[in-house]
């Protein structure tokens, strides 16, 4: 199944930690008073100390890192204050919001450009875009920045934000911990944590499985212990389309250890279709057209063929198992054996990996991907960690999201209680790894949405992180609107929308509340063509240098490598806002 498919179906779902390290703060509020049951209490010897957060003006342009060090200073018990800027009485900074807006440019700000400007500035607020009134009122300063990439590429903004590399002293006791560990099938199965974490039914025969969880999906079909020749090993993967309930079953393929298939079937949902999604499912609806086979007949196929004992591979298999409404207790996912890039919590595409450690392309025909492919691209994967070994494949980092939670910082409210900080993802768009993932993950469909899903949640997190999106799609600057065109509104509107939003959010969030809104200006779109016609070059001549009759229209050229480095660095250069809201 495609990993643009299976985002869908995982991004709404709520990452739970264990109960046993996060017992979280009921936050809600009384109805009649409008006060919170809890309250979070500040020590004395702080509580009279008006907190600040003082930008230095002789600082350079900055970077990413130092946003992020910023965050875990006030967030955590890091005693690492980033250069650019100082902070008076920490403790009695509340929360920080950080607010991703692609789209918006300095000249909006009165600034002509970026390109040589290396230290933070005051604004001339009279010089503001009419619009964006309420970012006048709030900010102060603008503080010059090089977005996360290299000289050929830009890197996502939050990916590169929530990922946190770990210090010397972290690195070598995991390493001590962990050495001469080998990979097995048995250790690369998912423990109970990690099946709640990343949003997987929970079978009774899980270890350690409390009644509560495995009811809390009892209508789906558990695998049973059965003895059986053969294979004890299978892979599963999914096609889906959408329906208006949601994403629904196409297609079903199983295989053996070995890649043979046993089960490659298309079903037929009992729901209308509303979206094919062909793309990625493959599915038509004329496949569809005389198919007999259902769900529940699929179910049970999958039951007479693999027993509870067995072991299932696949990529982000709880998509799977959710939309086939099965449960089974022992689950290798090699969205989990395998790290992404930037280390976690996201997730890694399966495509990435393929391509990554075997130089073959997946998802790349017309006709939508290959359900059996994917399965035999999994095994081929796990067999790779099993030679390799456990970290084969793993980045030793974290995330913002752990490091803030598993500090000892902790809140302690009026009743002396001490409780961890919790995080919140508004419609980044990231695929997240439920263990080092946020508490919270919500999708939106719109700012509104996340607008007035900020206003519901903003009392219950400390850290939230959010991404406003419409004006980039009202610029065209962005190729990802989900193909909803009818939603896109003029510039000139977006703009104004923008404004009454922020305004909105900066109303929204209590005293002492550090706001962070970065701006990721420029269209990314030349560069994806010339990052693809490298690559294309790289896949033809690459590995083959000697290889003479080049065509001039697949030639990498030294011209062409000039202009992308050129518009990396364009759009590389941006800027931030930071306001500490009194």
């Amino acid at each position: 199944m495609s990993d643009q498919i299976k985002l869908e179906n995982n991004r709404s779902a709520v990452t739970k930690a264990d109960p046993k390290k996060r017992k979280r703060l009921d936050d809600s509020i009384d109805g009649q008073s409008g006060k919170h049951r809890k309250v979070r209490k500040i020590k004395r010897k702080f509580a009279s100390i008006e907190p600040e957060v003082i930008i230095d003006s002789s600082t350079k342009r900055i970077h990413l890192p130092s946003l992020q060090q910023l965050i875990l200073y006030l967030l955590t018990s890091s005693n690492s204050q980033p250069d650019f800027c100082k902070v008076i009485n920490r403790r009695a900074v509340s929360k920080v919001l950080f607010i991703e807006v692609r789209g918006l440019n300095c000249t909006d700000f009165g600034v002509k450009s970026l390109l040589r400007v290396q230290n933070a500035f005051t604004l001339q607020k009279d010089h503001f875009r009419q619009e964006l009134v309420s970012f006048s009122n709030a900010f102060d300063y603008m503080v010059p920045m090089t977005m996360p990439g290299s000289n050929h590429a830009v890197y996502p903004l939050m990916t590169s934000l929530v990922s946190v590399h770990l210090s010397n002293k972290e690195r070598k006791r995991i390493v001590h911990q962990n050495s001469g560990k080998e990979a097995t099938l048995d250790n690369l199965c998912l423990k109970l944590d990690q099946l709640i974490a990343s949003g997987y039914p929970i079978h009774k025969d899980v270890t350690g499985a409390k009644q509560e969880s495995v009811d809390k999906t009892s209508d789906y079909v558990s695998t049973v212990k059965f003895d059986h020749p053969g294979a004890k090993v299978f892979a599963l993967d999914c096609e889906m389309c959408r329906a208006e309930s949601g994403l629904v079953l196409t297609r079903c393929s199983l295989t053996n250890w070995d890649g043979k298939r046993l089960i490659d079937e298309l079903v037929k949902p009992d729901e209308h279709i509303v979206d094919y999604v062909t793309k990625y499912s493959g599915i038509t609806e004329e496949m569809l057209k005389d198919v007999k086979t259902r769900l529940p007949d699929i179910q049970q196929k999958i039951k007479g063929i693999v027993s509870s004992d067995d072991i299932l591979i696949g990529h982000s298999l709880q998509s799977d198992l959710n939309v086939l409404k099965m449960k089974h207790p022992r689950i290798i996912d090699t969205a989990e054996c395998y790290d992404h890039g930037s280390g976690p919590p996201m997730k890694p595409a399966l495509k990435s990996l393929i391509f990554k450690y075997f130089g073959k392309t997946i998802h790349d025909k017309a006709t939508g991907h290959d359900s059996v492919e994917d399965c035999t691209s999994c095994l081929d994967l796990v067999k790779l960690k099993l030679e390799k070994g456990l970290f084969f494949g793993k980045s030793l980092k974290t995330s913002i999201f752990s490091n803030i939670a598993h500090c000892n910082k902790m809140e302690t409210t009026n009743e002396g209680e001490k409780i961890p900080k919790s995080s919140l993802v508004i419609d980044s768009g990231l695929q997240l790894s439920g263990p080092y993932g946020p508490d919270e993950l919500v999708q939106c469909k719109s700012d509104d949405e996340e607008v007035e899903m900020l206003q519901n949640k903003i009392t219950k997190h400390d850290l939230i992180l959010m991404k406003l999106r419409e004006l980039e799609f009202s610029k065209g600057i962005s190729s990802q609107n989900d193909g909803n065109t009818e939603s896109v509104v003029s510039v000139e509107e977006a703009y104004s929308n923008l404004g009454i939003h922020f305004d909105k959010i900066y109303n929204a969030v209590p005293a002492n509340t550090l706001i962070i809104v970065c701006a990721s200006c420029g269209d990314l779109s030349a560069i994806r063509e010339l990052q693809s016609e490298h690559r294309s070059f790289q896949l033809l001549f690459g590995k083959n240098p000697s290889v003479k009759n080049k065509s001039s229209s697949s030639d990498w050229t030294q011209s062409k490598a000039q202009r992308l480095d050129d518009a990396v660095y364009k759009v590389r250069s941006s800027f931030c806002f930071l306001t500490l809201k009194k």
